[in-house]
Protein backbone atom coordinates (compact mmCIF):
# COMPACT_ATOMS: atom_id res chain seq x y z
CA UNK A 1 0.00 0.00 0.00
CA UNK A 2 2.62 2.68 0.86
CA UNK A 3 4.87 1.44 -2.25
CA UNK A 4 1.01 2.21 -4.25
CA UNK A 5 1.06 5.49 -2.38
CA UNK A 6 4.54 6.67 -3.31
CA UNK A 7 4.06 6.06 -7.34
CA UNK A 8 1.27 7.60 -7.14
CA UNK A 9 2.67 10.80 -5.58
CA UNK A 10 5.50 10.76 -7.85
CA UNK A 11 3.41 10.11 -11.27
CA UNK A 12 1.34 13.40 -10.30
CA UNK A 13 4.70 15.06 -9.71
CA UNK A 14 5.83 14.13 -13.24
CA UNK A 15 2.65 15.15 -14.75
CA UNK A 16 2.58 18.26 -12.87
CA UNK A 17 5.90 18.85 -13.96
CA UNK A 18 4.77 18.33 -17.57
CA UNK A 19 2.18 20.62 -17.60
CA UNK A 20 4.37 23.27 -16.10
CA UNK A 21 6.29 22.88 -18.70
CA UNK A 22 3.90 23.15 -21.65
CA UNK A 23 2.21 26.24 -20.24
CA UNK A 24 5.87 27.51 -20.22
CA UNK A 25 6.57 26.69 -23.58
CA UNK A 26 3.06 28.12 -25.01
CA UNK A 27 3.51 31.26 -23.32
CA UNK A 28 6.80 32.00 -24.76
CA UNK A 29 5.68 31.27 -28.86
CA UNK A 30 4.24 34.51 -30.04
CA UNK A 31 0.86 34.39 -30.41
CA UNK A 32 -0.30 35.96 -34.34
CA UNK A 33 -1.74 39.48 -33.47
CA UNK A 34 -5.59 39.60 -34.11
CA UNK A 35 -7.56 41.67 -36.61
CA UNK A 36 -9.03 43.67 -34.34
CA UNK A 37 -5.61 44.55 -32.44
CA UNK A 38 -4.08 45.10 -36.11
CA UNK A 39 -6.68 46.72 -37.45
CA UNK A 40 -6.73 49.18 -34.25
CA UNK A 41 -4.21 51.90 -36.93
CA UNK A 42 -3.71 54.66 -39.15
CA UNK A 43 -4.45 53.13 -43.00
CA UNK A 44 -3.41 55.00 -46.45
CA UNK A 45 -5.99 54.53 -49.16
CA UNK A 46 -4.01 53.09 -52.42
CA UNK A 47 -6.79 51.51 -54.81
CA UNK A 48 -10.48 51.77 -55.07
CA UNK A 49 -11.73 48.55 -57.02
CA UNK A 50 -8.10 48.26 -58.40
CA UNK A 51 -8.05 51.43 -59.52
CA UNK A 52 -4.68 53.81 -58.38
CA UNK A 53 -5.63 56.96 -55.91
CA UNK A 54 -4.50 59.80 -58.33
CA UNK A 55 -2.30 62.23 -56.18
CA UNK A 56 -4.06 64.27 -53.44
CA UNK A 57 -3.34 67.73 -52.08
CA UNK A 58 -3.93 65.57 -48.59
CA UNK A 59 -3.51 61.75 -47.44
CA UNK A 60 -6.72 59.72 -48.24
CA UNK A 61 -7.20 57.50 -44.80
CA UNK A 62 -9.16 55.51 -42.62
CA UNK A 63 -7.78 55.48 -38.86
CA UNK A 64 -10.03 52.60 -36.48
CA UNK A 65 -10.10 53.01 -32.69
CA UNK A 66 -11.76 49.56 -31.95
CA UNK A 67 -11.99 50.21 -28.23
CA UNK A 68 -14.52 53.16 -28.47
CA UNK A 69 -16.35 51.54 -31.98
CA UNK A 70 -15.28 54.13 -34.24
CA UNK A 71 -13.31 55.63 -36.68
CA UNK A 72 -12.15 58.46 -38.58
CA UNK A 73 -10.30 59.91 -41.98
CA UNK A 74 -10.32 61.98 -44.06
CA UNK A 75 -10.64 61.66 -47.91
CA UNK A 76 -9.07 64.67 -49.49
CA UNK A 77 -10.60 67.66 -48.73
CA UNK A 78 -13.02 66.58 -46.09
CA UNK A 79 -13.07 65.11 -43.15
CA UNK A 80 -15.51 62.09 -42.20
CA UNK A 81 -15.89 59.40 -38.93
CA UNK A 82 -18.59 56.50 -38.00
CA UNK A 83 -19.80 53.72 -36.27
CA UNK A 84 -18.38 50.27 -36.56
CA UNK A 85 -18.61 46.74 -35.35
CA UNK A 86 -16.38 44.47 -35.98
CA UNK A 87 -16.19 40.26 -35.54
CA UNK A 88 -13.61 38.43 -36.68
CA UNK A 89 -13.21 39.11 -40.30
CA UNK A 90 -16.27 40.72 -40.88
CA UNK A 91 -16.57 45.15 -40.31
CA UNK A 92 -20.22 46.86 -40.42
CA UNK A 93 -20.18 50.43 -40.70
CA UNK A 94 -23.32 52.42 -39.96
CA UNK A 95 -23.75 56.02 -41.14
CA UNK A 96 -20.63 58.24 -42.26
CA UNK A 97 -20.93 61.75 -41.24
CA UNK A 98 -18.30 64.19 -43.26
CA UNK A 99 -17.95 67.72 -43.31
CA UNK A 100 -18.88 68.94 -46.62
CA UNK A 101 -16.33 71.82 -47.72
CA UNK A 102 -16.32 72.25 -51.53
CA UNK A 103 -13.11 71.00 -53.44
CA UNK A 104 -12.44 71.25 -56.39
CA UNK A 105 -9.92 68.73 -57.50
CA UNK A 106 -11.57 65.41 -55.30
CA UNK A 107 -15.27 65.94 -55.02
CA UNK A 108 -16.01 63.02 -57.06
CA UNK A 109 -13.47 60.83 -55.48
CA UNK A 110 -14.53 61.81 -52.12
CA UNK A 111 -18.49 60.98 -52.75
CA UNK A 112 -17.34 57.92 -54.15
CA UNK A 113 -15.48 56.77 -51.12
CA UNK A 114 -17.88 58.04 -48.53
CA UNK A 115 -20.90 56.38 -50.25
CA UNK A 116 -18.66 53.48 -50.14
CA UNK A 117 -18.37 53.27 -46.65
CA UNK A 118 -21.87 54.25 -45.61
CA UNK A 119 -24.04 51.61 -44.18
CA UNK A 120 -21.62 48.79 -45.16
CA UNK A 121 -20.21 45.17 -44.95
CA UNK A 122 -17.07 44.70 -45.46
CA UNK A 123 -14.50 41.46 -45.71
CA UNK A 124 -11.26 42.66 -43.52
CA UNK A 125 -7.95 41.02 -45.13
CA UNK A 126 -4.59 41.98 -43.23
CA UNK A 127 -1.05 41.38 -44.83
CA UNK A 128 2.15 42.93 -43.63
CA UNK A 129 0.94 46.01 -43.09
CA UNK A 130 -1.67 46.07 -46.01
CA UNK A 131 -5.39 46.08 -45.31
CA UNK A 132 -8.30 45.25 -48.18
CA UNK A 133 -11.66 45.70 -47.22
CA UNK A 134 -13.93 43.98 -49.97
CA UNK A 135 -17.50 42.96 -50.68
CA UNK A 136 -19.35 41.93 -53.53
CA UNK A 137 -19.62 45.48 -54.78
CA UNK A 138 -15.88 46.70 -54.13
CA UNK A 139 -12.64 46.49 -52.87
CA UNK A 140 -10.83 49.13 -50.84
CA UNK A 141 -6.87 48.87 -50.80
CA UNK A 142 -4.90 50.63 -48.49
CA UNK A 143 -1.13 50.60 -46.84
CA UNK A 144 -0.39 50.86 -42.94
CA UNK A 145 0.15 54.43 -42.05
CA UNK A 146 1.60 56.63 -39.47
CA UNK A 147 -0.70 57.26 -36.64
CA UNK A 148 -0.98 60.90 -35.67
CA UNK A 149 -0.43 61.77 -31.58
CA UNK A 150 -3.21 63.64 -30.07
Amino acid sequence: MKRSFTLLFALMLLLGACKTAQTRASQEKPQPESVETTLNNRWLLNTINDEPIENSAKEIFLEFRLPESRFFGNAGCNSFNGQIEIKESQLKIGHVLATRKYCIDNMELEDRLIGMLSQSEWIVELNDHQLILSNAKNKLEFNQGEKETE
